[in-house]
């Protein structure tokens, strides 16, 4: 009986690895809004050193800037969304904002931590109404905010189907 239980166990586990999903959402537009920046949306999409940096201008206290991301599915089945920043930041710390696409507004998610000196990684992952903030066409929209200079090599957004 117990033989039999723990077979049960591996192929439930197996089965459940394999019916996991996940996507990688495409960059497709890159709107800065406030700050003055260096590089485009095409060097936010693979960590490979060509680097994107925004920076508050000299009588503005902050930045802003959106990036949204195609092709990450039916909402309605998307159980988890993972977005992970690779770059820098000297000091501070920015804010990740996602649209919620229910309440039409931009929805303050946490703050980036990307100590130096290096490119460092910062994973945030969703669980709860990841729903809401993709669009029936499979759309993600991401905004930054910050006060000191940052420096992004690669933004990686992934929706995962359990």
């Amino acid at each position: 009986m117990k033989n039999t239980m723990k077979q049960l166990v591996i192929g439930l586990l197996a089965l459940s690895a394999i019916a996991a999903e996940a996507r990688t959402g495409f960059l497709i537009s890159m709107n800065v809004e406030r700050g003055t920046a260096t590089g485009t949306g095409a060097d936010l999409r693979l960590a490979d050193n060509h680097l994107f940096r925004i920076r508050p201008r000299v009588f503005s206290p902050n930045f802003a800037f959106t990036a949204t991301f195609s092709s990450l599915g039916n909402p309605n089945l998307i159980n988890r969304l993972d977005l992970r920043l690779r770059g820098h930041t000297a000091f501070g710390s920015p804010r990740l904002m996602l649209f919620d696409f229910v309440a039409e507004r931009y929805v303050d998610v946490q703050g980036i931590n990307l100590p130096g000196p290096g490119l460092t990684s910062s994973v945030t992952r969703l669980y709860h109404r990841v729903s809401r903030f993709v669009s029936s066409g499979g759309l993600l929209r991401v905004r930054i905010e910050g006060t000191s200079h940052l420096i992004l090599d690669q933004i990686l957004v992934q929706s995962i189907r359990l």
